[in-house]
């Protein structure tokens, strides 16, 4: 790794610039105005005004309570959950693996507002389909929303399903980047599938498993058939040949032949006896094989059909009028009110346009994000640098601070200093920067051979042409993948848009759903066909795009 100080700092400068004056500078800011009683003016130093408030109120200790039940039993129960996936969708006996894959995926394209009114719906005591079938089986309803400790338990099963599935996305990824030939050395000697769990996957996908620990704290690639890669390097070419089950006659015939010739019946019968044990163990690892895949199947599908039910639910929802969603009866079967539903929700929002500014910010965002993501990304996997350790670090720290800590400073900066609210600038600049993609794009580049780019030094190439016609298109699949994620941040970002936008001309989708929620009537059936029409087009273009997406991820991801 070459010491090049000078075009380090070139490829990491547009990106710290935006991550210094949007994140950092907030943090640090926010850490400041904490010690100022902001309610005079001009602002004037307290201490008390803030964090004496802060440590004397019941409610602070109530909620980092509720908050620490939250995390201590979500996280441990989605990342098991996710690993258990990962593990299920990684099987050779697994067919239809797109499909599973697409079953727990999806719940991540579904904004915050879609999908909490989704669950409202769900689990509303009066209409909630969950309810309903809870009461149909003699128990009583449960009020989710009144009974603290029922609105726990639905904080944390909303949360784990619409990330579970991302973290094995993920932890799949760090399952097929394992050497085959560790599995193979493990059946080889005779070690059980889940001594190989325990012993071989699970210490190899630590760096993994505690990557998305701490990222949800703060927030098709077929592997081969071990089996039969042991039948033949045990065995030789002769035997991995299949044999029927059983004796087959013609070795029979075979064996009389060689009796008759030199009398040598009793090795004729030891051959016979031999053969008949394979087949009656293939025989035997056949029926097993089968068995496997049935169990296999039968705990994914029901699975995945769990995690399709609240997007399956929200096009029912999509299609109904409001008194048929608050029918007593249970209806899973579209209806046919969605084109009326849209036409309201179009009349209150003007939801066309705001898909279509929802659409420009996300695609103006996602360019700029993959190409700043990519050149530090690059600087920090091929340069040593002055410094370098700290940006890491700084990196790395950010990522556990959740975007709450900066919203109101960055407010603050945008709004009033730099008087950039109700802009495009403001839309897409300040969540700019993305460290995740960061540490993506620089695993990505730090697995590529040296040769390659010491051979185009030697040729007189630029550093800037090496990055640009030699590393980008090796990256390319870290680049989807990537670049499906940011759109996807972008697509479904409610909190930003809506304190810095308050033009109706330019309001996101997203947000546009969240002003239905707030009127004295709601129509329930408007907010989901917005919903399933944010939804949709990402649903189709991760079924599309999915296999890149996890070589993507594959190529990016921490090993």
């Amino acid at each position: 790794m070459p010491i090049r100080n000078r075009s380090a700092y070139a490829f990491l400068a547009p990106y710290l610039i935006v991550f210094a004056t949007f994140w950092v500078w907030p943090i640090i800011s926010s850490f400041l105005i904490s010690f100022q009683n902001t309610r005079v003016n001009p602002w004037k130093f307290s201490l008390s005004a803030n964090w004496g408030r802060l440590f004397g109120d019941p409610a602070f200790y109530n909620a980092l309570y509720n908050t620490q039940i939250i995390l201590v039993i979500q996280v441990p129960v989605m990342i098991a959950i996710a690993t258990v996936m990962a593990v299920l969708l990684n099987s050779p006996l697994l067919k239809l693996r797109p499909l599973f894959r697409f079953a727990f995926f999806a719940p991540v394209v579904v904004g915050e507002v879609a999908y909490a009114a989704v669950f409202r719906l769900m689990f509303s005591i009066d209409f909630g389909i969950v309810n309903k079938l809870i009461t149909s089986v003699g128990l009583p309803a449960v009020s989710w929303f009144d009974n603290a400790n029922a609105a726990m338990a639905l904080v944390i099963i909303a949360v784990t399903w619409r990330w579970a599935g991302y973290n094995a996305i993920i932890i799949l990824a760090g399952l097929q980047s394992i050497p085959d030939d560790v599995y193979e050395a493990a059946t080889l000697d005779r070690v059980s599938k889940t001594q190989q769990f325990f012993h071989i996957t699970l210490p190899l996908l630590k760096p993994i498993i505690l990557f998305c620990v701490v990222l949800s704290a703060a927030l098709h690639r077929a592997v081969p058939d071990h089996q039969s890669r042991r039948s033949g390097r045990r065995h030789g070419n002769a035997r991995s040949a299949a044999l029927p089950p059983g004796l087959p006659v013609s070795e029979l015939r075979l064996c009389v032949s060689r009796r008759l010739h030199n009398g040598s019946a009793r090795r004729c019968n030891l051959a016979a006896q031999s053969v008949g044990r394979e087949g009656a163990e293939m025989k035997s690892k056949s029926q097993s094989l089968l068995l496997r895949k049935i169990a296999l199947h039968a705990v994914l599908t029901p699975l995945a059909i769990i995690w399709l039910f609240p997007l399956w639910m929200m096009f029912i929802f999509s299609t109904m009028p409001d008194y048929g969603i608050f029918s007593p009866e249970i209806v899973l079967l579209p209806s046919t009110n969605f084109v009326a539903n849209f036409q309201d929700l179009e009349a209150q929002t003007g939801f066309t346009r705001a898909m279509f500014t929802s659409i420009s910010v996300a695609v103006i965002y996602t360019v700029l994000s993959v190409l700043l993501t990519s050149m530090a990304g690059w600087a920090l996997a091929r340069y040593r640098f002055a410094g370098r350790s700290v940006v890491v670090a700084i990196i790395l720290g950010t990522i556990t601070l959740p975007f709450a800590v900066v919203v109101i400073p960055q407010f603050i900066m945008v709004a009033r200093e730099f008087k950039l609210a109700n802009t495009w600038v403001a839309l897409i600049v300040p969540p700019l920067f993305n460290s995740l993609g960061v540490l993506f794009m620089r695993q990505s580049f730090s697995m590529m051979p040296n040769e390659l780019f010491d051979a185009a030094r030697v040729e007189g190439v630029k550093e800037w042409q090496i990055f640009l016609r030699i590393a980008l298109p090796l990256a390319r699949p870290t680049m989807a993948a990537l670049a499906i994620i940011l759109f996807l941040v972008s697509w479904n970002n409610y909190l930003w848009p809506l304190l810095i936008n308050s033009r109706p001309a330019m309001m996101t989708a997203p947000v546009a759903l969240g002003t239905l929620i707030g009127l004295t009537k709601v129509s329930w059936g408007g907010i989901m066909a917005g919903a399933t029409m944010l939804t949709a087009p990402i649903l189709i273009v991760f079924v599309l795009l999915q296999r890149h997406f996890i070589a993507g991820i594959a190529a990016g991801a921490i090993k």
